[in-house]
């Protein structure tokens, strides 16, 4: 059977793999190492970290406040692991070497027939996302200086925050902390920290976003404030009138 692989962090690398549905992970690895073994030359086999790239969208959240998306589980298409994929949260770890393939979720019977059509619209599935622990090679990265912070992507960039449980909770216990440190008017740095993969920036677009939109109870109850988001030397606040963010010059950034 054919499955269809990409790279966590890295746009464009989707690549197809033959192998039997009663391989192990253990063996599959092997193969993806092989199969790039120019990339991953620095990179033992083992040390590769397997995902189920099949998600339950339950969770995501329309732009539209309220909207749900369905519970069917769904798999990761080729023309979005063209974008790169960045979050490992929602898919599945595959942790055991030994495991069948088809006692995983990627027998035979569990993929799907797709078009020619629809393969040649990137609506083809993506099974397996590879986690590669050093990123010793290089490709086409999704993630750098020049494209960050969030707020400078296009709007059509991120059409869906995904409100996790954890987020919620962090997120309150942040603007707790937030509004105790402003009524005793005191300096505060708060930091979230997490492994690689864990969800972090999205993280911290659903803090701004519900920062911005002041429909959640917590903070409705924080004195006003000016919202400055900043990366390295980029410094922008927030103009509640106009609704956008406005870069502010190296003066306005001493006054902060």
């Amino acid at each position: 059977m054919k499955l269809v692989c990409a790279f966590i962090g890295v746009a464009g690398t989707t690549f197809e793999m033959d192998i039997d549905e009663v391989a192990s992970i253990s063996t599959l690895k092997g193969a993806i190492k092989e199969k790039n073994r120019n990339k991953l030359k620095d990179v033992a086999a083992a040390d590769l970290q397997l995902f189920l790239a099949k998600r339950n969208q339950k969770n995501d959240t329309n732009e539209v406040e309220g909207e749900k998306g369905d519970d069917e589980e769904k798999w990761l298409t080729q023309d979005e692991a063209q974008e790169g994929v960045r979050d490992t949260s929602d898919y599945t770890l595959l942790p055991f070497p030994g495991a069948k393939l088809r006692a995983v979720g990627l027998g035979s019977g569990d993929l799907i027939e797709m078009s020619r059509e629809e393969k040649a619209a990137g609506k083809g599935p993506v099974h397996v996302l590879v986690v590669v622990p050093k990123q010793t090679f290089t490709g086409k990265r999704t993630r750098g200086r020049d494209r960050f912070p969030p707020m400078a992507h296009s709007m059509q960039k991120f059409k869906k925050i995904l409100e996790r449980d954890a987020y919620r909770v962090i997120f309150a216990d942040l603007i707790r902390k937030t509004k105790y440190y402003f009524e005793i008017e005191s300096m505060a740095n708060l930091v979230v920290t997490g492994n690689s993969g864990a969800g972090k920036s999205r993280f911290y677009l659903y803090c701004i976003f519900h920062i911005l939109l002041r429909h959640r109870k917590e903070v409705k109850e924080l004195p006003d404030f000016d919202l400055v988001l900043n990366f390295d030397n980029n410094f922008q606040l927030y103009d509640i009138e106009t609704e956008e963010f406005v870069r502010l010059n190296k003066e306005e950034v001493h006054e902060l």
